[in-house]
């Protein structure tokens, strides 16, 4: 099983900006919302950056907030070759709309200045953790980042407490006063 024409030439564009000119593989633009998606400027980065969930817009601010992070790519797509393999390989449906092949992402992958130069972070509510299909595409994006040897964490719950609330409240602050300012 293939992706359609019309995705392989999206993913072969993405694959080519990439490293230049980062574009999230989903946007917000792309589903309808429940009202959990957003759009935020990364300081980090330099760009905006597309949120699907309140879990991965708190995983955002917090990654962005630390100083090991220099860079934070959103909606990160696999490459479909590969992730067809390791459906095969786990004896796991590989995901497909319609008997064509959907190209899978991972919600953010960071780059870092510390020991680990990449980690990969997916984004789920803890309740989608029931599903048989939510787990098998989840263990393929395992698999992807195994292959690749960048760890791979799975985010079940929104930041709690004092320290998410004042991560949310300063980098809003922030946000608003460089904009105020024309910073962006």
């Amino acid at each position: 099983m293939f992706p359609c024409k019309k995705q392989l030439k999206k993913y072969n564009n993405w694959l080519q900006a990439i490293d230049t000119n980062y574009y999230p593989w989903i946007k917000v633009s792309d589903f309808s919302s429940d009202g959990e998606s957003s759009i935020l400027w990364g300081f980090s980065s330099g760009r905006n950056h597309h949120c699907l969930s309140n879990i991965e817009l708190a995983s955002l601010l917090y990654l962005d907030w630390s100083r090991d992070v220099t860079d934070i790519k959103d909606q990160y797509a696999f490459d479909p070759i590969v992730t067809n393999e390791i459906a095969f390989e786990a004896k796991i449906k590989t995901p497909a709309v319609k008997g064509e092949l959907q190209i899978m992402s991972t919600d953010l992958v960071v780059t870092t200045s510390g020991n680990v130069p990449q980690i990969a972070f997916q984004n789920k509510h803890s309740s989608k953790l029931k599903e048989k299909r939510v787990i098998e595409k989840l263990e393929i994006e395992r698999r992807f980042w195994v292959r690749k040897n960048v760890p791979w964490y799975l985010i079940t719950a929104l930041m709690a407490g004092i320290q998410g609330e004042n991560i949310e409240a300063s980098y809003f602050n922030v946000q608003t006063q460089a904009a105020n300012s024309g910073w962006f």
